[in-house]
Formats: structure tokens, C-alpha cells, sequence
């Protein structure tokens, strides 16, 4: 018989709980794995240094909801994962989150359907925003912002000479997100 999934996790919970405040650091393991529905992770602090994600939703859970989390992760930070072709997570909510993973997604969705993935910090290994996540069908991913880059300024860096009435412009990757 094979040991589950959810016995090496930091925190294992089902329906209608609340995992609030919380620190868990692993190097194996998930931080938080969650099976069951209706249920609040809020305000944690989440370093997975493994091969495992920091916050793993699994089969057919729905109405949780993931807010204000740090999440660090040389995985994914979170993974909505399917158990089988009918039993998905789907209407969960994931917002607020602060996640920096080396991974290619910082949020993985694209096994569920109908999730809401809004107004997160995002930097995966190459994304950042909306692009570092892996949606499913039907899912809102909206808001989600990484940190600013300059692509250009004028005068460029390092210019001499420049006349101290000069306007100086910088151009961002992406529009700034205001009220974050």
C-alpha cells in the first residue's frame, strides 16, 4: 500500500476549515495540501524548498478561498490539481497572494474550471502578472501583477552632459497597477 500524498504536508485539511497565520517551511513535502471544500487559507507564510508545491488543492473541492498568503516555492506555489476527468476544483478564489516561484507558473489552475485568480503578485521563473498563470476553462485571471521593469528611460542610464532642465522618462514593461 502507498503512503498519500498529504502525509509529508506541513498542514493537512479538509471542508470548512480555516488555516490562518501560519509559518511552514519544508524541504519535502507540501506546505499546505487541501482535499476538501469551503474552506479559508489566509495570512501563512509558505517556503517549499522540494519538488513539491507550496499550496496543492486536490479532486473535487470548491469555494475555498486563498487569500493574503507569501508563498515561496521552487515548485509551483499553487496547484489546483484533478483527481479525475469529472472531479476538479472548481470556484475557488485566490487573491491578494504574494508568490515568487523558479517554476514556470506561479499558479497552476489549468486542471479546474471556474476559478478566480485575481490581484496576486506573480514571478514565476520567466512571467510575471497574468502570464504566470496556467488557467483552466472558464477561469477569471485578472489583476495580477509582478514588479515593475524598466525597459527604457530617457536620458539613458549613464548619459553626460544632459541639460538640468532636461524631462526625464522611464518606460515600464507594464502599466502600473494602482490602489495594490
Amino acid at each position: 500500500e502507498s503512503t498519500p500524498e498529504y502525509v509529508n504536508s506541513g498542514i493537512s485539511a479538509g471542508s470548512d476549515c480555516q488555516l490562518t497565520n501560519n509559518t511552514i517551511n519544508m524541504t519535502r513535502g507540501y506546505g499546505i495540501y487541501l482535499k476538501g471544500s469551503n474552506s479559508t487559507i489566509n495570512g501563512n507564510n509558505v517556503t517549499t524548498t522540494g519538488t513539491q508545491e507550496s499550496i496543492y488543492l486536490y479532486g473535487g473541492i470548491n469555494n475555498n478561498t486563498i487569500s493574503g498568503n507569501t508563498v515561496t516555492s521552487n515548485s509551483m506555489g499553487i496547484f489546483l490539481k484533478k483527481q479525475s476527468s469529472s472531479t476538479h476544483p472548481n470556484n475557488n478564489t485566490i487573491t491578494n497572494n504574494h508568490i515568487t516561484t523558479t517554476n514556470i507558473y506561479a499558479v497552476d489552475s489549468s486542471q479546474g474550471s471556474y476559478n478566480t485568480i485575481t490581484a496576486n503578485y506573480l514571478v514565476s521563473e520567466n512571467e510575471q502578472g497574468n502570464n504566470a498563470v496556467n488557467p483552466g476553462p472558464g477561469d477569471n485571471v485578472t489583476n495580477n501583477y509582478g514588479p515593475l521593469t524598466i525597459n527604457s528611460t530617457d536620458p539613458a542610464n549613464g548619459a553626460t552632459s544632459v541639460a538640468t532642465e532636461k524631462r526625464i522618462t522611464i518606460t515600464l514593461r507594464d502599466a502600473i497597477r494602482c490602489g495594490a
